[in-house]
């Protein structure tokens, strides 16, 4: 994990790859040997849009994050989200526990265009007993709705001035190419980081190189080489920093699965003395809807792992555990994806009528279409146009009152 500071309040956290649990929103888990006495949970909104594991989720209401104290769980801090009709995150709220009480730290607001996707974002923090402006994010899109830029803009002397400008650029297969931040200083936009992406002939993630701004030029310091195990789950991330001319080892992140292929656990290791040292590891439990029910974080201490952080999910959709049986056992069956040609259709059979959504998401995280869904009882047959995505792999992620599935595709074109 590398984490940049500017002078003013300038704060990054770049996650390799990081398994996340929301669509329109980033969790930060990872800590550094040197934070792990910190709360594992930034006050930070999101900067990657790169959520691997944002295909688990639903719509959760609160995410309670406890720290583990004397033997107990103790309340530390807790994120509360609003939806709007479409499902799309409108509104989030940070809050610390202290004194005994929830208080108040930060707040954002989410606008969307006619395709569903953010353009704004807005951030208020809470001091004195009042909401103040914080950040305020503008985003732009190619036309093909993959992100083309970010404006950061901070509220300063009661108006909003620049902050900092983040660049994505595509290849020549429509996959980000690169990633170019820079800072305004002094009334101009410098050059601050860069990220180049590399990608395997199946279109994952193979490597991102990084580098940063300096006498010039850009000068690279780290690197992260990503491993595919079968049906392109990623199996680990090394990082590497470039010191005296050649790459050394730096940090590992090592993942598995459960039999669904859900992550399952997440161990992080540093290069120490010619040999990889714990850490922290994640450990990731489920409902029976396949979401995320529990996230544990524990700290390599003394030759063990120790309790030290977990969050704690609550859904908008929360069905009773009667309900979860009766909807796992009878009521519809795993959806099916029948390719005829050139059309692909979705099959989803149901005991009942339902309502909800689907979502086509590419191996970036990014949802690339967005579709409402009403099922009526028997086999539904729902079209799905893929005349404009490209040739790869492809998530589609169903989610009805009845129905939280997720079934994997290959476009070949």
């Amino acid at each position: 994990m590398l984490r940049f500071k500017h002078k003013k309040k300038f704060s990054f956290i770049f996650l390799q790859s990081i398994f996340i649990i929301c669509i329109h929103f980033t969790f930060l888990f990872a800590i550094d040997k040197a934070s792990s006495e910190k709360n594992f949970l930034s006050d930070t909104p999101n900067l990657t849009p790169n959520n691997d594991d944002s295909i688990y989720s639903t719509l959760p209401r609160q995410i309670t994050i406890y720290n583990w104290q004397d033997s107990a769980w103790i309340n530390s801090a807790r994120w509360i989200f609003v939806y709007d009709s479409l499902g799309r995150n409108t509104e989030k709220l940070y809050q610390k526990w202290n004194w005994e009480q929830w208080i108040n730290s930060m707040r954002w607001y989410y606008k969307f265009n006619a395709y569903g996707l953010v353009y704004e974002e807005i951030s208020e923090r809470w001091d004195k007993d009042n909401w103040v402006f914080s950040d305020r994010i503008t985003y732009y899109y190619y036309d093909n709705k993959k992100l083309k830029k970010k404006l950061n803009r901070t509220w300063v002397d009661n108006e909003w001035k620049y902050h900092s400008m983040d660049t994505f650029l595509l290849n020549n297969l429509e996959q980000t190419s690169d990633w170019i931040s820079k800072i305004w200083n002094n009334g101009k936009w410098e050059n601050y980081f860069k990220i180049e992406y590399i990608y395997t002939k199946s279109g994952l993630e193979d490597e991102n190189i990084y580098f940063k701004w300096n006498l010039n030029s850009w000068e690279q310091f780290r690197k992260v080489k990503n491993f595919y195990q079968n049906f392109n789950i990623k199996d680990s991330s090394l990082t590497l920093s470039f010191i005296d001319s050649s790459w050394k080892n730096y940090s590992l992140d090592k993942y598995s699965y459960d039999y669904l292929n859900r992550l399952f656990e997440w161990t992080f290791q540093i290069w120490n003395k010619e040999r990889w040292e714990n850490i922290w590891k994640q450990i990731y439990k489920y409902n029976l809807n396949s979401t995320v029910d529990e996230i544990f974080l524990n700290v390599w201490k003394n030759d063990e792992w120790t309790e030290y952080s977990k969050r704690v999910f609550e859904y908008s959709r929360s069905l009773t555990t009667i309900e979860k049986e009766s909807v796992t056992k009878s009521i519809f069956h795993v959806p099916m994806i029948v390719t005829t040609g050139d059309e692909t259709t979705l099959q989803i059979e149901s005991k009942v009528t339902d309502t909800g959504f689907y979502e086509v998401i590419d191996l970036s995280g990014n949802i690339v279409l967005k579709i409402p869904l009403d099922l009526n009882d028997g086999i539904n047959l729902i079209p799905i146009s893929t005349i404009n995505l490209p040739s790869g792999f492809y998530l589609i992620n169903i989610q009805t009152k009845y129905n939280n599935s997720l079934i994997k595709f290959n476009i070949i074109k």
